[in-house]
């Protein structure tokens, strides 16, 4: 049996443990995964200042593009971020429109979104879900 100089044992377990793979899995695939990671993470701020202002409020249904939603991420009501997450937390169901003709309209925290946020529907409403709840997933 040949013995192996200490390099060369790095370099087989290197090898064997999916280390040359990293280098070669495309750059492209992993900025599309930090770009939807982004997305997602901007979803969820977005839907929380949604969610506070329409407490703080109190009304049915608040805009992604209310000035002081926009105002709780730091941007203006304008914004293609606001547009962008908009979109998305429609898509993924967080989110409903009163109006669905309407573009930039007032929109419905979904039962899916408000449980996403740590809530659930009681007889009065909804209420923030025990933290141990939350964490153990009960």
């Amino acid at each position: 049996m040949k013995q192996m100089s200490r390099l060369e044992v790095a370099a087989t377990i290197g090898a064997c443990s999916g280390a040359h793979l990293r280098e070669t899995r495309p750059i492209a695939k992993e900025a599309g995964m930090v770009r939807g990671l982004k997305l997602k993470l901007f979803a969820a701020l977005l839907l929380r200042a949604m969610a506070q202002e329409q407490v703080e409020v109190g009304a049915e249904a608040v805009s992604p593009r209310h000035p002081s939603v926009a105002r709780r991420l730091g941007l203006q009501p304008d914004s293609p971020e606001l547009a962008i997450g908009e979109r998305y937390l429609q898509e993924q169901g967080y989110i409903r429109p009163i109006a669905p003709s309407e573009e930039g309209g007032p929109f419905v925290i979904t039962e899916v979104g408000w449980e996403d946020l740590g809530y659930q529907h009681s007889a009065e409403g909804w209420r923030k879900r025990p933290w141990w709840r939350r964490m153990l997933g009960v």
